[in-house]
């Protein structure tokens, strides 16, 4: 019986390894990659902290981020999810650059304009208003000049 129990346990071979071996192989993997996509997830919301302390700490005067609905703590909230300010890791240029037009956008009513100039899409914030329409020779003269 004792050989016929470990055929049972052995069974087809599949690339040299038994079922058993597979499962086993599987839930290893499975295991690696929740681990992994919990560190990554750890890693984002300490850097999340550390980037809002950075941007509250620009400011002489925090009182906009008590708000939360004023364009200041919008911006800072919209930063802290955004994939490209993210991955800098710090508070560059870029992540600046984002903060301050995310901070135009919502003191302008952004999602309101006339025009969807992609503001605050996962792209360089340098083409934010490349899909700008011009119909007229005069604002096509105005773009030009800006």
């Amino acid at each position: 019986t004792n050989a016929s129990n470990s055929s049972k346990d052995v069974g087809p071979k599949m690339f040299g390894l038994t079922r058993k071996q597979w499962f086993w192989l599987f839930l290893l993997i499975v295991l690696l990659l929740t681990g992994v996509v919990v560190g990554v997830v750890v890693s984002r919301q300490e850097d999340s902290v550390d980037l809002r302390q950075e941007i509250i700490q620009k400011y002489e005067d925090a009182s906009p981020f008590v708000n939360a609905t004023s364009p200041q703590s919008l911006a800072l909230d919209w930063l802290l999810t955004d994939p490209i300010s993210l991955s800098e890791g710090n508070l560059s240029a870029t992540v600046l650059e984002r903060y301050a037009l995310a901070v135009l956008y919502f003191s302008t009513d952004g999602k309101n304009w006339a025009r969807d100039l992609e503001f605050l899409s996962e792209t360089d914030a340098c083409t934010w208003n490349s899909r700008m329409f011009l119909q007229t020779d005069d604002e096509r003269q105005a773009y030009r000049g800006v």
